[in-house]
C-alpha cells in the first residue's frame, strides 16, 4: 500500500495522505488526520535516516530485488510509506468501515 500511495497519490505528501485515507477509510482526511500522518512521517524519516530500522526490510518484500520505484522516490520514502500505511490499516475506522 505504501508504494501504490506514493505511484498513485501525487507528487506531496499531503495529496498522498488524502489518498491513502481514502483508500483505507473510505473518506478524505481531515486537517488534523493530515496533521498525525504528517508528524509521523517526519518521525519516521529521521529513524529511518539514523539507522533505527533497516529501510529496506520495511520497504520491500525481498530487500535484495527491490521493485521499480517511481521518479525522485528512495526506499526511505517508500519505508516511511509503508509504516505510515500500516497505521492507516489498523486505524479503528478502516476495520470498521462499512
Amino acid at each position: 500500500m505504501g508504494l501504490r500511495i506514493l505511484k498513485e497519490g501525487g507528487d506531496n505528501d499531503v495529496s498522498r495522505i488524502k489518498y491513502g485515507y481514502l483508500l483505507a477509510t473510505g473518506r478524505p482526511a481531515s486537517k488534523a488526520d493530515t496533521k498525525v500522518i504528517l508528524g509521523l512521517l517526519e518521525e519516521q524519516r529521521d529513524r529511518l535516516s539514523e539507522g533505527w530500522i533497516n529501510t529496506r526490510e520495511i520497504a520491500f518484500i525481498h530487500p535484495d530485488s527491490p521493485p521499480e520505484l517511481p521518479p525522485a522516490t528512495t526506499p526511505r520514502d517508500v519505508a516511511s510509506w509503508v509504516i505510515a500505511s500500516r497505521v492507516l490499516l489498523n486505524l479503528d475506522e478502516t476495520l470498521n468501515k462499512n
